[in-house]
């Protein structure tokens, strides 16, 4: 039955005519072409797929139907909770780059600590001199505290990613408190200090997103360019302008021997033309 209170879908997914009536006439035109003599058994087989298929594609036109109103919610569908203690003004900044007045880039990697790609990542800014900013996973942190003090041991920046790699837009307050301060306890337990930069995950944020930053007193930290792929990190050697904040990767899927080979190389670029590779917290901080 049609529920008169789901949103109509258009195009391939307006499927609950066809599950609920044209295909039950397919299957009663097969049967009347049946011969009489045929046994139930063949009719009942011929229904009972039929059922299945309209099932299915229900199932498809439902999955379409809340995608379809999870993504048209009205932007102020998730409101910032009210903080605890209301003594002042409720504030946040987001940067994506700085303005082009430092003499330098920040370079900062995602998703790590991993113990296969963090090392390469310390040794090739050692070799080159350049600091970034680590933006690292709470349970990677906790399962690999001696990496996150080698990074703070080298003179980097330990930052808050998430406490694994997940989407907040679609995270409760509780919950998002939770992940947060437990990546945080994480980071500083591992002998970092208590991060002062945080970077969603896809870089996603909404009301509850930015409500939790500002009641730890996070800056969110986005990027003006990203290096997916040899070829992104190649251009980004030769376009990355003073005040750019770069997004590599050194956990997860990302990394690649190529890839690192290739950052290594674009960093040494952007070294050549005279910008410095500095933090993302250093490159926030010469703006002030």
């Amino acid at each position: 039955m049609t529920n008169p209170a789901a949103p109509r879908l258009s195009g391939p997914l307006d499927l609950g005519d066809y599950a609920g009536h044209d295909l039950q006439e397919e299957i009663s035109s097969t049967a009347d072409r049946d011969d009489a003599s045929e046994n139930s058994t063949r009719r009942t087989a011929l229904r009972a797929a039929g059922v299945l298929a309209a099932g299915t594609i229900g199932a498809v036109a439902g999955a379409g139907a809340t995608h379809w109103y999870d993504g048209r919610r009205s932007p102020t569908f998730r409101v910032a909770p009210l903080p605890v203690e209301p003594t002042g003004p409720r504030m946040v900044s987001t940067i994506f780059r700085t303005a082009p007045s430092t003499g330098a880039v920040a370079l900062t990697f995602d998703d790590g600590p991993d113990p296969r790609w963090t090392p390469v990542v310390l040794d090739m800014l050692s070799r080159l001199g350049a600091k970034a900013t680590f933006f690292v996973l709470g349970e990677a942190a906790s399962a690999h505290p001696d990496l996150i003090a080698r990074e703070v041991a080298e003179g980097h920046e330990v930052a808050i990613h998430n406490w694994v790699h997940t989407d907040v837009y679609g995270a409760s307050s509780e919950e998002l408190d939770r992940d947060l301060d437990r990546t945080i306890d994480a980071i500083v337990s591992a002998g970092a200090p208590e991060p002062a930069l945080w970077r969603p995950p896809y870089g996603r944020v909404d009301a509850v997103a930015l409500a939790a930053a500002a009641d730890r007193g996070l800056s969110l930290v986005l990027w003006s360019l990203h290096t997916p792929g040899v070829a992104a990190a190649r251009e980004t050697g030769d376009s990355a302008q003073d005040g750019a904040i770069i997004l590599c990767h050194d956990g997860r899927s990302q990394p690649s021997a190529g890839l690192m080979d290739e950052v290594a190389r674009s960093v040494e670029r952007i070294q050549s033309r005279g910008l410095r590779v500095v933090s993302a917290g250093e490159l926030i901080a010469a703006q002030q």
